[in-house]
């Protein structure tokens, strides 16, 4: 796939706040059993994505939006 600079390479994904919240979840019960690791390699993701999401979903950020609104970030005081 060709991006718009004339480079090939891999588009990167984006996940709706819905998806975030799902995959969370099962990487959460995918460590509980020992297996986060394997739940990352086959997702094709990150343990730092997985922190990311958590610190947003527990400031309420990946919920209570409307479809299409934009979802900011947390501020850090």
């Amino acid at each position: 796939m060709r991006t718009g600079r004339g480079h090939a390479g891999p588009s990167r994904r984006s996940f709706t706040p819905g998806q975030k919240l799902e995959l969370l979840a099962g990487y959460e019960q995918a460590v509980a059993a020992g297996e986060g690791g394997a739940f990352l390699r086959r997702e094709g993701l990150y343990s730092s994505l997985m922190s990311e999401w958590r610190r947003s979903r527990d400031a309420g950020l990946l919920q209570g939006k409307p479809a299409g609104e934009t979802v900011g970030r947390s501020s850090v005081e």
